[in-house]
């Protein structure tokens, strides 16, 4: 099992996006500005799969006790950091259904949950890692999977504002949108 961003094969994040009706980003422009405007409920979910990620990796009593409380301490830290930006997003965005991706304070609450699920994310990689061989098959399945969930929320959060930030989103996620929901016992959309 390869835990790592490289190693995680896939499928494509512009098909997922496609697939998932992806009324989530739209770009415009008016007097050379570009806007993009998010959908709100869409960051929340992919959100939301890297904290229900979190709480079933960490649910695994073999894992919990394998990576122990300095770990267990560092990714709940994360987690609760993510559900923090979430409500910082809210905040920013009045609750509106959509923002704007410009200069304004909801840039930078997106760019927070971003960089939040990709701590979630790293966190997460780097605690199983050393303690892969010591799980059995069936939990090591359900953390690469729940690990795959996390990381295609993180492409597809990418993916959402790559076409006007620095952000470059990956051509590829671990799995579909359905099944990142899936793995993490969310409801599709959420």
């Amino acid at each position: 099992m390869n835990l790592s961003r490289r190693g995680l094969g896939g499928i494509s994040t512009a098909a997922i996006l496609t697939a998932a009706g992806l009324a989530a980003c739209t770009t415009t422009t008016t007097n050379g500005v570009t806007t993009v405007t998010i959908n709100t409920k869409t960051v929340d979910s992919y959100a939301q799969v890297g904290i229900s990620a979190v709480a079933t990796m960490l649910s695994i009593a073999a894992v919990a006790s394998v990576i122990g409380a300095p770990a267990i301490v560092i990714i709940n830290a994360a987690s609760t950091a993510l559900a923090g930006t979430l409500k910082a997003l809210d905040t920013a965005t009045s609750g509106s259904l959509t923002f704007t991706y410009d200069g304004t304070g909801a840039k930078a609450a997106f760019d927070s949950v971003l960089a939040d699920v990709g701590t979630v994310l790293t966190d997460m990689q780097e605690s199983v890692a050393p303690i892969e061989a010591k799980l059995s098959s069936a939990d090591a399945s359900t953390v690469a999977t729940v690990i795959n969930a996390v990381a295609t929320a993180y492409n597809l959060l990418q993916s959402l504002i790559s076409s006007v930030s620095s952000v470059k989103a990956p051509a590829t996620a671990p799995m579909s949108e359905a099944a990142m929901f899936r793995a993490v016992g969310l409801p599709a959309g959420h």
